[in-house]
């Protein structure tokens, strides 16, 4: 009986670990690898491991990332990090990590996300405790779609050669390109046609003419410029081919075409199997977004039309690679995706792996292949589920590509105008008699706004002053037609804008007819009138601040809008011995505008 109760009890045991086999991962600790005690000894049979990322976790995401590259070094031998993104950024990241190029690192500081320069660092100071043979090596192996890095590259190679070697003017432009104003200049700087008939005049500079006449003249005199690159020659023509694939995948991408993932995922296995020539017997790891590792698809997250992704690529691209890459996704239960709620709702964990701000390793063994997550692989040993939150401000992990978002705002505000320069036409009622005016008026504008986010933009303005009286005989309104242009910084829901508006306007002084006395302005011509014109030439400098939501934003302006007309009022003509008045005004508005947003 006793003997019966332990094998009950063994079984059970057993059963219970079959159902749910899973450990907490810890990114805090870096050392401790317990939590990969659930792998066993399945990953022996791996030679690619691949983690599959949602790109708006980058912070959780870049510490998972660092501990499983450490803990496959350890335990796997894995020495090669597989990167999205370009030769170009592996290179930089490699001076770093191998040959502790300091200056690259700062580069790095100013232009990468907080998470990724620090993965970065943490990887060097993880080769700085091995031996020169046991290092970590990084490739990146996507298409360049951020020239200036793969420029950036390019100028240190080239620094020191020799540039009178045939074809080695190249060695020259790169340098002239890396200098120029384009030396963090966008996608769309470098990979847009040019507008047809453009004319550059002495001492501009096209960014896409220089790049391509570097990739040219670069494929033209291979054979010489591999002599003076030496053994930079490999990887001085991998960035090459990536900013010729960059632009090709640009293009594409921008219009639409099928075949812009096509060319990137090609690139990735070409440049992937580059660096397995290289090292044939070594192992890899990467963490990619998960679009890139599905295997075809049934997945319908990322395409809903056939597309081979990298990881089946590669899986595909040698008999020594066959069934040896392993995907494992992550899934987030704090992100906006129906998808990945659905995926970890039907793991049937209920609340046993939703505690708040961690995540989980999961053998999938106990699902026996009854799950919803395909489109990778057959067989899918396991997935991570992350219920770490979203970054505060998401950035892409493979940054921002630079798309542009035209905004055009149609709005009307309220405010006031101080016309401090009243007081002269105060001065002549005082004089005849009369009562004086405020020197505040209200203001209504009414405004068509068109700009682009770290460009410029364009205003059209009305403003109405509507009258206000002195207390007896007379009234002042007025109006003002204004066009401006201005300089936006900002984000999708705040922007601050600076520029100067330049307008036209008149303020009119009615006069309530009185038969007793003479009206204020006599004319000798027509006798007594009771309107009289002062016009407003308006030089307006001027700031607003935004804060968009969708469809309405809310808008808050302040100016000092100089009047440097001639100040005379008038009647047919200037009234010469009458006071000049001037309608110089500092001004502040609050107002609401409809928004519409175009991507270009």
């Amino acid at each position: 009986m006793r003997k019966l109760l332990v094998i009950i009890a063994i079984l059970s045991y057993n059963f219970v670990s079959a159902q749910e086999k899973f450990a907490e991962i810890n990114v805090k600790d870096e050392t401790d690898f317990s939590e990969f005690e659930v792998f066993g000894d399945s990953l022996d049979h791996y030679r690619v491991y691949f983690t599959g990322e949602n790109h708006n976790f980058a912070k959780f995401n870049a510490s998972l990332e660092y501990k499983m590259l450490t803990y496959l070094h350890q335990t796997q031998g894995v020495k090669h990090f597989i990167f999205e993104q370009s030769p170009g950024v592996g290179y930089i990241i490699e001076q770093i990590i191998i040959h502790d190029k300091r200056s690259n690192l700062s580069y790095l500081k100013d232009v990468f996300y907080d998470p990724f320069y620090y993965l970065v660092k943490h990887i060097r100071e993880y080769n700085d405790t091995l031996d020169y043979g046991d290092k970590i090596h990084i490739h990146g192996i996507d298409v360049e779609r951020f020239p200036y890095f793969s420029i950036y590259a390019l100028d240190q190679i080239v620094d020191t050669l020799d540039g009178d070697v045939e074809g080695g003017e190249v060695f020259e432009q790169i340098h002239a390109l890396k200098t120029s104003n384009y030396e963090f200049g966008s996608a769309r700087d470098f990979y847009a046609d040019e507008e047809d008939g453009m004319i550059f005049t002495f001492g501009e500079v096209s960014a896409w003419g220089s790049l391509s006449s570097i990739i040219e003249t670069s494929k033209k005199y291979r054979d010489s410029l591999k002599k003076e690159l030496g053994p930079n020659e490999d990887i001085y023509y991998a960035i090459i081919e990536s900013l010729e694939k960059g632009r090709e995948w640009y293009i594409t991408e921008r219009s639409g075409d099928v075949r812009s993932p096509i060319v990137r995922e090609r690139f990735m296995r070409d440049e992937f199997s580059r660096i397995y020539e290289l090292y044939p017997g070594a192992k890899y790891y990467g963490q990619f977004g998960r679009c890139h590792l599905h295997k075809d698809s049934d997945a319908k997250r990322c395409y809903d039309y056939y597309m081979n992704s990298v990881a089946s690529r590669i899986n595909e691209l040698d008999s020594s690679l066959t069934n040896k890459v392993l995907v494992i996704p992550i899934f987030y239960s704090q992100g906006k995706e129906k998808y990945d709620h659905d995926i970890i709702s039907s793991l049937n964990f209920k609340d046993t792996i939703a505690t708040e701000g961690s995540a989980y390793i999961i053998d999938l063994a106990y699902k026996e292949g009854d799950h919803p997550v395909v489109g990778f692989y057959d067989q899918l040993p396991f997935v991570i589920v992350s219920n770490k939150e979203v970054d505060e401000d998401p950035e892409e992990y493979n940054f921002n590509w630079e798309t542009e978002v035209m905004e055009f705002h149609l709005g009307a505000s309220y405010g006031y105008r101080y016309f401090n320069g009243i007081r002269k036409l105060n001065g002549a009622l005082i004089d005849f008699g009369a009562n004086t005016f405020t020197n505040k008026m209200v203001a209504y504008n009414f405004a068509f706004d068109v700009f682009t986010i770290g460009m410029g933009g364009t205003r059209f303005n009305f403003t109405y002053l509507p009258a206000i009286s002195n207390g007896g005989d007379f009234d002042l309104k007025g109006w003002n037609f204004g066009i401006g242009s201005y300089f936006v910084s900002g984000n999708k829901w705040a922007t601050a804008g600076f520029g100067v508006d330049f307008g036209y306007g008149q303020m009119l002084l009615t006069e309530n007819l009185n038969d007793s006395i003479p009206n204020l302005i006599q004319s000798p011509e027509q006798g007594n009138v009771i309107i009289y014109r002062n016009d407003m030439v308006i030089v307006d400098p001027n700031a607003e601040l935004r804060l968009t939501f969708p469809v309405i934003s809310l808008n808050f302006k302040a100016g000092y809008a100089f009047d440097v007309s001639g100040k005379r009022w008038r009647l047919d003509g200037k009234m010469d011995n009458f006071t000049k008045t001037s309608f110089t005004s500092p001004y502040v508005q609050a107002g609401i505008s409809l928004n519409i947003k175009y991507e270009y």
